[in-house]
């Protein structure tokens, strides 16, 4: 019974000792054939809030769906075309959105309900006679029900400014052009 175990024992020491020792020639020949770029070092990257730098982006919607366009706005606001992504970790751009009253919905059908609080005070909107009243909270709103619904993607959406006019308050910042930036 002893001998049993101990003959157990050696077979188990001498199998991690030969995998130590084939994980090291792999290793050696990744170094051959890499050029000298030690593999064995690498670690996964996890960007941090203080290693971001914040830049600001501008974009037009005039002519612009407002599907695509959320779409591109809530991606640029998680991150995800970005090579430093990490999921709950905060790297976008602040964004500034403007001409938001001249985005184009694919559909005119499509209704805002809302609730007054007394009772039969329904209240419902098309997207047309919204676009015309608060255009702001479209693009807000659509780009709102993309990010994750949770303390993260509130916070994301602050960075997200959104204007009626070819003005914007956020002069001193220089955001750069989308266009200029991709």
């Amino acid at each position: 019974m002893a001998l049993g175990k101990k003959v157990h024992f050696f077979k188990k020491n001498l199998v991690t000792h030969l995998s130590v020792v084939y994980y090291t020639v792999i290793m050696k020949s990744c170094l051959i054939q890499n050029k000298g770029v030690d593999m064995s070092n690498l670690k996964t990257y996890h960007a941090k809030k203080q290693d971001v730098e914040s830049k600001w982006l501008l974009v037009s919607a005039e002519g612009k769906s407002l599907g695509r366009l959320s779409t591109l706005l809530a991606s640029k606001l998680l991150g995800k075309d970005n090579p430093r992504y990490t999921p709950g970790v905060d790297i976008a751009p602040w964004i500034v959105v403007i001409n938001s009253d001249k985005v184009k919905p694919s559909r005119d059908d499509k209704n805002f309900y809302w609730h007054t609080g007394y009772p039969g005070g329904i209240k419902s909107e098309t997207v047309g006679q919204r676009l015309e009243t608060k255009s702001d909270e479209v693009i807000l709103k659509a780009v709102e029900r993309m990010l994750p619904k949770n303390s993260h993607g509130r916070k994301l959406l602050t960075k997200l400014r959104v204007f009626k006019g070819s003005e914007h308050t956020h002069a001193a910042q220089q955001p750069k052009d989308i266009n200029e930036e991709s």
